[in-house]
Formats: C-alpha cells, structure tokens, sequence
C-alpha cells in the first residue's frame, strides 16, 4: 500500500505533466496577470482623461507588462515604450 506522501508525490506529477515550454508561451501571452490587468486600467483610464481634453495621445510613466502593450495594440492604440536612467520607463499611446 503507497504511503500518503508517495500519492501526494505522484499527484504533484501528474498534475505538472502539462507543464511545458509551449504551455507556459501560451499563458504568459493569453493571459492577463492581476498586476498586467491593473496596469491596463490604469491606461485605459489615462486614454479616458486624454480624449476628454481633445488629446490624440496619453503618457504614462509606468513599466507595462508585454501582454498591456499587446492589448493596447489589439485596440488599435499605437504604443511607444521609453526606458532611461534619468525618466525611468514610460509608455506613450497614441490613437
């Protein structure tokens, strides 16, 4: 008879079996993270301020997640990224 922690051992395995390279590509390109969602909040609330000043763009002196800037993208936004030691990162939309 298995002991509880070989059945613990052989469920951990095969519940990691699916876990792979193409696995993790597919997650971390699909699907939005709690930081990556509020990051997207934040510029879509930016976007909001800006249209409601006649603006054709909005700055955001944040670092994004590669899944905000896809997102934005999807939207039809175009996205610059600035990145320097003396501003620190930022994003620019356009639209």
């Amino acid at each position: 008879m298995a002991k509880f922690n070989d059945r613990y051992k052989i469920n951990i395995i095969m519940e990691n079996k699916n876990v792979n390279a193409e696995w993790a590509r597919k997650v971390a390109n699909t699907e939005m993270s709690s930081t990556a969602a509020i990051q997207l909040e934040e510029c879509l609330n930016k976007i909001k301020d800006a249209v409601g000043r006649n603006e054709m763009n909005a700055h955001l002196r944040i670092k994004v997640e590669p899944i905000v800037i896809k997102e934005l993208k999807d939207r039809g936004f175009k996205v610059a990224e600035h990145d320097n030691q003396y501003d620190g990162a930022s994003i620019n939309i356009t639209w």
